[in-house]
């Protein structure tokens, strides 16, 4: 049982569904491909729950990436065509590697991944699961990018960019996120406190993926979980989020999340387009 308060005492909070994966015998799994004859996209069994999200609008200084994993930042840049993942991969990472560097004082950072998403994408799949590529919907499972393995599997495929050992000192993954339009109300990030979470509320999940399979964690519901977001969020607001921290272990360097209802969205509201690209840093 977790016994660190989070410092979200006093916040407004929502209440609606976080989804929670069920007790399982099996390991969970998911395809990003086309799954074997007869087998399915994934087995995993969903068990949401009703929690309270406290909003950070106005105590954004509340949280840090060093204490908490989680850091609310503004990043004006002057990129604008996410629609050319090209474009996106040789402009916008480097716009993130560079703000990744002077918030955190290193100088190893690789952006090597991104995923666009809006509600439409994935559509025609007919349990939800996010499609490969980089067009995806909102994830609504709560869940954590990275487990030890998988780190250690991306070091490798980078290895000719990380120098010698790059093992040997600090580590990290993270998540950068935010909308590509605002203010936003449908499907918002939430954020579990990963001083609210144990060990054993982490799943190892799966993903069969090209060129190679891959494993992230599934979050197990725990009544102790304190969990967060934004409220509004404009284009210029983003998310800095932990997804491995060698220096923590593994439900420490963790911050799950997942996309939730929120119960107080205007009808004529925004649909959700957000992009998140993934980071891996080293050194600091």
């Amino acid at each position: 049982m977790s016994t660190v308060a989070p410092p979200f005492a006093g916040l407004k909070t929502v209440r609606a569904a976080i989804g929670y994966i069920g007790d399982m015998r099996d390991e969970p799994y998911m395809y990003y491909r086309e799954p074997p004859a007869g087998e399915p996209y994934t087995n995993v069994i969903d068990d949401p729950h009703q929690v309270d999200i406290a909003d950070l609008r106005g105590h954004t200084d509340r949280l840090s990436v060093d204490r908490d994993g989680i850091a609310f930042v503004r990043h004006d840049h002057r990129f604008a065509d996410f629609e050319d993942d090209d474009l996106v991969r040789s402009g916008y990472y480097r716009d993130v590697e560079q703000m990744f560097r002077d918030f955190l004082g290193v100088e190893t950072v690789i952006a090597y991944d991104f995923s666009v998403r809006r509600p439409a994408h994935g559509a025609a799949r007919p349990d939800g699961i996010p499609v490969a590529g980089t067009r995806r919907r909102p994830i609504k499972r709560a869940h954590g990018d990275f487990i030890r393995q998988s780190f250690e599997g991306f070091v490798d495929y980078f290895g000719d960019r990380l120098g010698p050992d790059p093992l040997a000192g600090r580590c990290r993954a993270f998540n950068f996120w935010r909308p590509l339009r605002g203010p936003l109300t449908d499907g918002p990030l939430a954020l579990c406190h990963p001083a609210t979470v144990v060990q054993d509320d982490l799943v190892r999940m799966r993903q069969y993926n090209d060129p190679k399979d891959n494993y992230i964690c599934a979050l197990r519901h725990n009544p102790d979980h304190r969990w967060c977001y934004l409220s509004q969020m404009e284009a210029d607001e983003a998310i800095i989020f932990s997804s491995y921290d060698n220096a923590h272990p593994e439900h420490r360097g963790v911050v799950t999340h997942c996309a939730f209802d929120d119960p107080g969205r205007s009808a004529d509201g925004l649909p959700r387009e957000s992009i998140e690209v993934r980071v891996l840093v080293f050194g600091g």
